[in-house]
């Protein structure tokens, strides 16, 4: 059976049907557009972006409107309203598409970046260059010619970062150094300890070094990175790192400031003798100079100090201890146990140093606690691991020595030559009495004898020569 019912409330319902619809779609499209446009400094062109809001704000009311006349029963009103919103609902999705000339005809598109979908992503505004995606990065350093570590390091940057960096374009046709040039904008945009943070990824530094990074203040890590933040043609990054942090701290020593990572100020404030220099003072005095630094303990940490007086340590093992971070103070301490009763603490403590220490670091203790030279520094950072370790075996502090540096040089030397550290080579080697300059001065001295012969045989010279033999 068909019920016949009047053609006006059919075609109400009819309205009502069609006005529902259309709100439907405009709720979708309008979603879609606040999800692609959250905030005027997304565009490039605000005047592009006023327009856009508007049709948005537009929308809004065509669907308070709508819903309205819906609730209230007025269907063919409510319909009414509805078809003029279809060519609203078709500008919104040209929106939430995309299509937007400020976007389509800038040199640095904006495309939505990868890393930083979520889940909740349509439910917050947008971030102004959110779609400087890994993409962009990558034909970045393509365009300019870039190594690709400075890719790395832009990755690691905020999208507002990645945004002051890349805008307004760099022009680098006559550049030297483009991978000097983005450098710098980077540091212009990113704080030190993201800087640093970039400093450990590109060159793959390892754990100690990271370690020894956060005893720095802000002022040290600045001067630890200014050499570059990339280290450049080096078999060990994490030694030429440590061999910055060292130099960085016998230069500057403590000028007060507080570490990237919050330590107790007893472990950030510990200080290093500036390197002495002036290579025209007499062995004397810089032994002297030596003696005096090791005997200074009142600038130690507590609990350096602390740990000296308890077991009755070396001062040179107090200075070893006071060149470690906290942590790997702390993991000594765990590891000593009982010390009752022991013969040389100091030992037992440089043993357990040694497990918590990575060789990059001890290696550095080393130089800096003996004031070694620059040369025979690079000499020990040419060394492979296995002969720095062997150089060390001895002891990390070299005693009764007038040259530090010399001594060292002659531990390199014989390490180099097969032979363990600490050997004394002979007076004479094999061969040597058939070197040129000792048969020079061999010949010399026979033609003298010869010439004294010819024309000096008085009697003095005889009489001479007499009572000689």
């Amino acid at each position: 059976m068909v019920s016949l019912m009047p053609a006006d409330s059919i075609d109400e319902d009819s309205d009502v049907a069609t006005g529902w619809l259309k709100l439907a779609e405009l709720l979708k499209q309008a979603s879609a557009a606040l999800d692609r446009v959250g905030d005027a400094s997304v565009f490039s062109d605000l005047h592009r972006y006023k327009e856009d809001k508007a049709k948005i704000e537009e929308s809004a009311t065509t669907v308070a409107q709508v819903a309205a006349g819906l609730k209230r029963g007025e269907g063919a009103k409510a319909a009414k309203v509805a078809a003029t919103s279809t060519s609203l609902i078709d500008k919104l999705a040209a929106i939430a598409g995309g299509k937007i000339a400020s976007q389509s005809d800038s040199p640095g598109r904006l495309i939505k970046s990868k890393c930083s979908e979520s889940p909740h992503s349509s439910q917050r505004s947008k971030s102004p260059v959110e779609g400087v995606a890994e993409e962009d990065i990558q034909e970045f350093v393509t365009t300019h010619a870039l190594d690709e570590w400075v890719g790395e390091a832009l990755m690691m940057l905020s999208p507002s970062q990645r945004h002051s960096v890349l805008h307004p374009p760099l022009n680098m046709e006559r550049a030297r150094n483009p991978n000097g040039v983005v450098m710098s904008r980077v540091k212009q945009v990113a704080p030190i300890e993201e800087r640093v943070q970039m400093f450990v990824k590109v060159n793959d530094l390892a754990e100690g070094v990271v370690d020894r990074l956060s005893t720095l203040t802000a002022d040290q890590c600045e001067a630890v990175m200014d050499s570059g933040l990339k280290i450049q043609r080096a078999a060990n990054p994490s030694g030429v790192a440590m061999s910055r942090i060292s130099e960085v701290l016998r230069t500057m020593g403590d000028r007060g400031g507080r570490p990237l990572h919050l330590h107790p100020r007893s472990d950030a404030n510990y200080r290093l003798e500036i390197r002495h220099k002036n290579g025209g003072k007499s062995r004397r005095s810089r032994s002297r100079k030596r003696r005096r630094r090791h005997a200074e303990v009142d600038d130690m940490p507590q609990d350096v100090r602390r740990l000296m007086e308890e077991l009755g340590l070396e001062d040179w093992c107090g200075e070893v201890l006071r060149r470690l971070s906290l942590w790997q103070r702390q993991a000594v301490v765990r590891e000593l146990g009982n010390m009752r009763g022991v013969r040389n603490p100091s030992g037992v403590v440089m043993s357990r140093i040694k497990q918590v220490a990575t060789p990059e670091e001890l290696l550095t203790i080393f130089v800096d606690l003996n004031s070694l030279d620059r040369a025979v520094e690079a000499k020990l950072w040419e060394l492979t691991p296995e002969q720095r370790m062997e150089v060390l075996a001895p002891g990390i502090f070299v005693q009764n020595v007038r040259n530090t540096s010399t001594a060292v040089r002659s531990r390199i030397a014989n390490v180099l030559e097969g032979r363990s550290a600490m050997t004394r080579p002979p007076r004479h080697e094999p061969g040597m009495d058939e070197g040129p300059g000792r048969e020079r001065r061999k010949h010399h001295r026979s033609a003298s004898r010869q010439k004294r012969r010819r024309h000096g045989g008085g009697s003095g010279s005889s009489e001479s020569r007499r009572r000689r033999r």
